[in-house]
């Protein structure tokens, strides 16, 4: 596949003209697909440019993340069920697939790399049908663990995705706007606090459930699409002032004596 970009890493190739709707069916199957290999990916990390006739779709990345997130993408393309039994959080790349690619299978796309003549995928049934048996891969129990979790951070907005979907709260955490399910159970008042910070752009402390995966090269990794908030409670930032007053409280006295016995303490280790 001869590219003249070398930032360009995927190419998805129909061989009819660049419609509007065939185009904004490719970039909605790969912007899915790139969301589900990092759910936190920087819009300008991956770019997109799209040739007319003889439709072509290139991806170029423009930052580490963003070539991370297309190679494992092409990777998905190419081999889905070895990938995700290697690699578990892949599945949700597979799921990105099979969902949105069924409005380009009449029309045959290739997916070529680089380096590469030949397509490494072509998208018809047979690859909706495969990339629906990797979606549902799960791992054997050794390889899961459930935990729990805090986070911090203002509530964007709490609704419905779509109908018939239960409903999941935008967060933004250390500067990044994450989607997270909420506990069908969530109590009520709890509940109400959300759609209040939402309305208010307070900070509120969520309680979460996650999962770990063992990932890779068998390092456990979080599962952050997993996560979904079990509790919130309000959270109000402390004033300089109230921060000291509240640790000269925990400052439990010390005597002369007793300093002069940690200082020489610590200067023996």
């Amino acid at each position: 596949m001869p590219t003249k970009d070398p930032k360009t890493l995927l190419v998805l190739q129909i061989r009819f003209a660049a419609s509007p709707h065939r185009v904004e069916e490719a970039a909605r199957l790969l912007a899915r697909a790139l969301e589900a290999a990092d759910p936190d990916l920087a819009q300008d990390s991956v770019t997109m440019v799209v040739h007319n006739f003889d439709m072509r779709v290139e991806l170029r990345a423009q930052k580490p993340a963003g070539r991370r997130a297309v190679i494992e993408v092409s990777e998905v393309m190419s081999n889905p069920l070895t990938t995700v039994q290697r690699r578990p959080m892949s599945k949700h790349i597979a799921e990105a697939f099979a969902k949105e690619s069924k409005g380009l299978v009449a029309l045959k796309p290739e997916i070529f790399v680089p380096g590469q003549s030949k397509p490494i995928a072509t998208i018809d049934a047979d690859f909706v049908r495969v990339m629906e048996s990797a979606a549902q891969y799960e791992p054997a129990e050794r390889d899961i663990l459930m935990g729990t979790s805090e986070a911090y951070g203002r509530v964007l907005r709490i609704g419905r995705k779509d109908e018939g979907h239960g409903l999941s709260v935008r967060v933004r955490i250390e500067g990044i706007a994450r989607d997270l399910a909420v506990a069908s159970d969530l109590d009520p008042d709890q509940l109400k606090l959300l759609f209040d910070a939402a309305r208010d752009d307070k900070l509120v402390r969520l309680q979460t459930r996650v999962r770990w995966l063992r990932d890779g090269e068998k390092a456990w990794a979080v599962d952050g699409r997993s996560a979904t908030v079990t509790g919130a409670r309000a959270f109000e930032v402390a004033s300089g002032a109230e921060f000291a007053d509240a640790a000269l409280r925990e400052i439990e006295p010390r005597t002369d004596e007793e300093i002069a016995d940690i200082i020489s303490d610590l200067e023996r280790r």
